[in-house]
């Protein structure tokens, strides 16, 4: 798995991620996986090449506000990761799932897990 360590943001600093964020609209939730894999890492991902593992009903924001989080996995891609915003992650590296990094934000390991045993759906903070 492919992992951003935050920093320098205020919210869950020093935590391990999967690239994400938030669909802009105006996009498809692959072109939305597509472009925030980029503008993170550098990697390019054709939308072909995603397939969505898992669905997350979240309600773990600041103000317990609710969220569907959307996890693809990328089969193939171009490019070497690289910290594409350094000013929100200080760290990138590829983990085995038997050896993740801590600490991971909870909800983004309850999809991980999940997307992986395939288990399409899940809720979280509920």
């Amino acid at each position: 798995m492919l992992l951003l360590r935050r920093a320098n943001t205020g919210w869950h600093d020093g935590c391990w991620s999967l690239p994400a964020g938030a669909h802009e609209g105006g996009e498809t939730l692959e072109q939305a996986a597509v472009r925030e894999l980029r503008e993170e890492t550098g990697l390019n991902v054709q939308e072909r090449n995603l397939t969505l593992v898992h669905l997350l009903h979240c309600r773990a924001g600041d103000n317990g506000d609710e969220w569907l989080g959307a996890f693809f996995v990328a089969e193939s891609w171009t490019g070497s990761p690289m910290l594409g915003e350094p000013g929100k992650h200080d760290r990138i590296g590829w983990h085995a799932l038997s050896e993740l990094p801590a600490p991971l934000i909870a909800y983004v390991r309850q999809g991980m897990e999940q997307g992986l045993q395939g288990t399409s759906f899940s809720a979280f903070g509920w």
